[in-house]
């Protein structure tokens, strides 16, 4: 009798189951699907790009604090003048961005 009602519970979890995965859950398009992929996939490249440079930049400022020539490699490195350069654009873009709005 036991081992009966033991079945009946199991197979009206399965039935129960059935019924909720195939009429009660919405499921994405296709072309939901898709965006959503590439969303992710393009996360995961942008993220892993911006790891690589943190890692890279760590990498070069302590192996060069190892050998005492920090500022000087940096600054005669090409990554160096490029990391300046682009710091260097943020900074006027910021400001120029502030005063624009403060004169509207």
């Amino acid at each position: 009798m036991a081992d009966e009602k033991k079945s009946n519970k199991a197979i009206e979890f399965i039935k129960e189951s059935r019924k909720e995965l195939l009429e009660r859950s919405v499921w994405p398009s296709r072309d939901e699907v898709m965006t959503q992929t590439v969303v992710v996939i393009v996360s995961l490249v942008l993220v892993s790009a911006g790891l690589a440079l943190v890692d890279y930049v760590i990498s070069f400022l302590v192996r060069n604090a190892l050998t005492g020539s920090v500022f000087s490699s940096f600054l005669l490195s090409r990554f160096g003048v490029i990391l300046l350069l682009v710091a260097g654009a943020i900074v006027v873009a910021y400001f120029g961005i502030r005063r624009l709005r403060k004169n509207r």
